[in-house]
């Protein structure tokens, strides 16, 4: 069991006025000092645990945007690649057309 006694804090320290030396000490009850510490200690958990979250949630929507920003930047260099492959097959195409009218313009000559 604890005693009365062995829950108080003293505190003291020397001062100097004029040309004396004093001494002032301050005894306090252990719950007195206790309480403000642990209020205390409990905000910064609480601060910091915010501050956590905080940085989780704006961690989470980086990675989020960022991944959509990828997708989309994939998706429009497979869109360009489709696109000029087409752009080849429509010009190949044509080459083609045209070499047909011209054999066709040279059969009706004949």
């Amino acid at each position: 069991m604890v005693s009365p006694i062995d829950r108080i804090l003293v505190a003291f320290t020397p001062i100097h006025i004029g040309n004396n030396i004093w001494s002032i000490a301050v005894a306090m009850d252990q719950d007195v000092i206790s309480g403000p510490i642990n209020r205390n200690t409990r905000d910064n958990l609480i601060f910091t645990g915010f501050v956590f979250l905080i940085f989780f949630v704006l961690g989470e929507l980086y990675y989020r945007t960022q991944k959509k920003r990828d997708k989309l930047l994939i998706s429009e260099a497979t869109l360009n690649i489709i696109n000029k492959q087409l752009h080849l097959e429509i010009g190949q195409r044509k080459k083609i057309e045209e070499n047909l009218q011209n054999s066709l313009k040279s059969r009706r000559r004949r």
